[in-house]
């Protein structure tokens, strides 16, 4: 009985024992500021010193550039060191020897964001221009639904974009109209509706800081056209065309400016059609050509 006892009381001081050595270490890594708030750290420096003490007194060892540390979330000695487990056992490393893992990642995406937008403007200068339009055109005479050949009067808005390399006087201008217009045709009140899309090359002929003056060659595509001759019916359709103009920016400020635009226009449509056939309308297929002006707000960038 007395040798049970013995036994016992010998294994439950080894146990108290190890406990004892073990206790340091479970406290340093339970209650530390590195195992509580902890965080990734890259070591940025070439030989980073790890210390003993915050003082930096007593050196432990070295970390390479690169190695992944966690470290803890508050700074000691006035923010000139912070708290780093190392084999278990609590230190401390130089705040500039390391870099957090969300700084790293923010700088990287700061630093590509930066460098997308340099070799961007590296390789295009780049317009915006929001304008009022109005194209003045004479519709092409149409002997099957005895049209004369009426002047109709469109307006509506205009979105344009230029790009053009920095070194070359030639860019690309692509544009969005959409007109509008209305008038009374033999007693028959009609509407035109016109979205069209333009694309074509901008020839830099001045190019200064406060003062540009280009000419645009577009060709033109009518996606959508809408023909009304109200209460009757409404037809869509679609045409294309051309157009030619000119382009005067004046720059109070470096990224706003005004343009004044103007030009000719030629637009194209194509099977006007009513499915069934009325003495009152006839097929027809109208040229519309005349002046197209605009003016408007030009954003640089």
């Amino acid at each position: 009985m007395r040798d049970k006892h013995s036994d016992l009381l010998h294994y439950f001081r080894s146990f108290l024992g190890t406990l004892l050595l073990c206790a340091p270490v479970l406290v340093g890594t339970l209650y530390s500021p590195a195992a509580n708030s902890a965080q990734n750290a890259v070591v940025t420096s070439e030989k980073a010193i790890i210390w003993a003490d915050a003082q930096r007194t007593a050196p432990l060892g070295y970390a390479r550039r690169g190695k992944m540390l966690r470290v803890g979330e508050k700074e000691r000695s006035k923010g000139q060191v912070i708290t780093v487990i190392v084999s278990g056992k609590l230190a401390y490393i130089s705040t500039d020897d390391v870099a957090f893992e969300d700084d790293v990642k923010a700088e990287e995406v700061n630093k590509e964001t930066t460098r997308f937008k340099e070799a961007t403007e590296r390789v295009f200068t780049r317009t915006l221009h929001f304008s009022a339009a109005q194209f003045s055109a004479i519709e092409s005479k149409n002997s099957k639904a005895d049209r004369p050949g009426d002047t109709w009067t469109f307006q509506g808005g205009q979105l344009k974009g230029v790009a053009q390399k920095p070194d070359s006087v030639v860019g690309v201008a692509f544009l969005f109209d959409y007109l509008y217009a209305q008038q009374t045709v033999a007693g028959q009140d009609e509407t035109f509706r016109i979205f069209d899309f333009g694309i074509g090359p901008t020839l830099a002929l001045l190019d200064f800081k406060h003062l540009m003056l280009r000419i645009e060659m577009l060709l033109v595509v009518v996606p959508w056209m809408q023909y009304e001759a109200s209460p009757l019916f409404i037809l869509n359709s679609y045409g294309a065309g051309g157009a030619g103009q000119a382009s005067l920016m004046i720059y109070p400020t470096d990224s706003w400016g005004l343009e004044v635009a103007a030009g000719v226009k030629a637009i194209k449509i194509y099977k006007i059609k009513r499915e069934t056939k009325t003495r009152s309308f006839e097929d027809f297929d109208p040229l519309f050509v005349g002046a197209q002006l605009s003016a408007g707000l030009v954003y640089r960038f």
